[in-house]
């Protein structure tokens, strides 16, 4: 059956943190949304319970087969259910119904680096262990960027000094780690409830089809309603590369309402291009301000 843990992601709060900055920045703010049923307002994105063998092949390796490549770009809908704590900082004109657009380009040899922008909201660049973020004013990006150093580990302020050597805290994550294919990839265990079809070819790359078959679609339906989307129908497919087993395309969607009028409520749609391209590359903006 397909996962979907409602576990928040290890840099939560250092993420919310730095997203209230960058508001704030703007002369703006956001409170959370409150989760409704078939919104986007969930306040945490799920993530994958456990990470597939680096061995692994088909659906159970996609992950780390896409992990894997030096690097591609990515184009994504979001909506509904769960969509993570950055997207949820956002001001979305309405969070029971915000339809999120993402592009980008992921880096991940020699070194990580990302560019993501979620259209008319945040364009994030991260790169040389820096986070640089320009929040959209007036549904426009300002071209205008925030530095935040991700070397500095997180620290609590309020908490009381300790005579005891305290072990070394690790570096904050990245926002546009949470802004990534593979951070929404990761929410669903794809390794049952789907089945193989045909061939095809897509974005110019020959792939395997899976789609989710009565199984798949049920646990879809029970994950769907502990997310906020009950009483839907959902249906699910995944291209894999046939060379290389990295996600190529995705598409899971929910529906409801009365039969000829049915409306999405959920879905995830994701398209990976330009793996391993030598053009994709990421650099730090220069209009920077504190830098």
């Amino acid at each position: 059956m397909l996962r979907f843990s409602q576990t928040k992601s290890r840099g939560a709060v250092v993420l919310v943190a730095v997203m209230a900055i960058a508001l704030s920045a703007c002369g703006g703010g956001s409170a959370t949304p409150t989760p409704t049923a078939g919104g986007s307002g969930a306040t945490s994105q799920a993530s994958a319970t456990s990470q597939p063998s680096p061995t692994a092949t088909g659906l159970a390796g996609a992950v780390s087969a896409l992990a894997a490549r030096t690097s591609y770009r990515f184009t994504m809908i979001v909506e509904g259910g769960s969509i993570g704590d950055t997207l949820s900082m956002l001001p979305a004109e309405s969070a029971d119904s915000a339809v999120f657009e993402l592009k980008g380009t992921i880096v991940n040899k020699p070194a990580k680096a990302a560019d993501v922008t979620v259209t008319g909201m945040v364009h994030v660049v991260s790169v040389d262990g820096s986070d640089y973020v320009d929040m959209a004013v007036g549904g426009k990006l300002t071209g205008e960027f925030t530095k935040n150093d991700l070397s500095a580990p997180n620290s609590d302020s309020s908490a009381e000094p300790s005579s005891q050597p305290s072990p070394q805290a690790s570096p904050q994550p990245s926002l546009a780690e949470t802004l990534s294919p593979i951070y929404f990839y990761s929410a669903f265990d794809f390794t049952k409830g789907f089945d193989k079809q045909e061939s095809v070819t897509v974005s110019g790359v020959e792939t395997d089809h899976y789609v989710a078959n009565d199984a798949g679609k049920a646990a879809l339906g029970e994950l769907g309603s502990v997310a906020g989307v009950p009483d839907a129908n959902w249906t699910g497919d995944v291209w894999l590369a046939r060379d290389g087993d990295y996600p190529v395309k995705m598409v899971i969607i929910a529906k409801t309402g009365p039969a000829g009028s049915e409306f999405v409520v959920f879905q995830r749609q994701l398209t990976i291009t330009n793996v391993d391209d030598p053009e994709n590359k990421v650099t730090a903006p220069t209009n920077v301000t504190g830098a």
